[in-house]
């Protein structure tokens, strides 16, 4: 690439920690291709399965491979060498806005996925006689498809609108520093589904204990429900920790000595730590799901037995 506009000031700082990109990439690989065969599991299940929660899963499933695959395409030194900067400027610059709202759609739409399954879960535990005429639980799939269309838009608007500082540095083409209305985007809708799911799974928490001390040898719809729940706490409660390193990257770049430095190290430790959610994602569904675990040995004639509806 002829003109250098899109690296930054220092050169040499471009794909300067090529080995934790390779790793990356190749954990990045393994995410998608998992959670694509996740998918295809679920797509086996029987119709009569496929409720809000089912839904819940395959689009929590649909963010990991995006965040994933943009991961991979975007933090690949290699490619980044070989492909993307070898474009003219404005080509280059394409691709690298291009993966920044994929990106941030992504994060965004995790975010709300996970509060509209709160949701959900809330309804189902805590208003039984509400879940047949829930309008959110109802329309689910038109609830989520709105967080995409949503959530593609206004990243769109925030990102393509103000790219002027976004050039390539160490993590390849994603951008080292958001503009400011994309920071406040985040805050704004990060701080908005967080609210929103811990309200909803305190209270499914609450509803948990008191179904627990009515029966001291729950029934298996009731291990089912309890399970169901338990895993949308879990899921949640870990991407809310992944923005920890997050914060901290930010914090260290603000501030000039020792710290700067360490900005670099918590951006790193945020990407592995997506990549690995997205991975655990799917193990942690299937440990704690017998009736998919026995439906996906059934799939390869490990097991005969009748799949309980989940």
């Amino acid at each position: 690439m002829e003109n250098k506009s899109v690296l930054y000031n220092e050169i040499t700082n471009f794909c300067i920690s090529s080995t934790e990109s390779a790793v990356l990439s190749y954990l990045n690989i393994f995410s998608v291709l998992l959670n694509i065969t996740n998918l295809f599991f679920l797509k086996t299940l029987d119709k009569s399965k496929r409720t809000a929660n089912f839904w819940i899963l395959v689009n929590i499933g649909i963010c990991d491979i995006v965040t994933c695959s943009t991961f991979s395409l975007v933090v690949n030194c290699e490619l980044n060498r070989q492909a993307v900067f070898r474009l003219p400027t404005a080509g280059a610059q394409i691709f690298q806005i291009a993966a920044a709202i994929f990106a941030g759609v992504t994060f965004i739409a995790r975010n709300f996925v996970l509060a509209i399954g709160s949701y959900e879960r809330y309804i189902s535990i805590c208003r039984p006689y509400q879940k047949n005429t829930n309008k959110v639980v109802t329309n689910i799939n038109l609830c989520t498809s709105l967080i995409w269309l949503i959530s593609f838009i206004l990243m769109t608007i925030v990102i393509a609108t103000d790219f002027e500082e976004y050039c390539f540095g160490e993590f390849g083409a994603m951008p080292e520093k958001p503009n400011i209305q994309t920071s406040v985007t985040f805050a704004g809708s990060t701080t908005t589904a967080f609210v929103t799911s811990a309200i909803c799974l305190s209270k499914v928490s609450k509803e948990l204990k008191r179904m627990q001390s009515r029966s001291s040898v729950p029934g298996l719809d009731d291990l089912i429900v309890k399970r169901s729940a338990q895993y949308i706490m879990i899921v949640s409660i870990a991407l809310y920790l992944s923005y920890i390193p997050t914060v901290m990257s930010v914090i260290s770049n603000s501030i000039d000595g020792a710290l700067y430095s360490m900005g670099s190290l918590w951006r790193w430790i945020s990407f592995f730590y997506m990549t690995i959610y997205s991975i655990l994602n799917v193990g942690l569904y299937f440990l704690m799901t017998p009736g998919y675990r026995i439906h996906v040995f059934n799939l390869f004639n490990l097991k005969k037995s009748t799949v309980r509806s989940q």
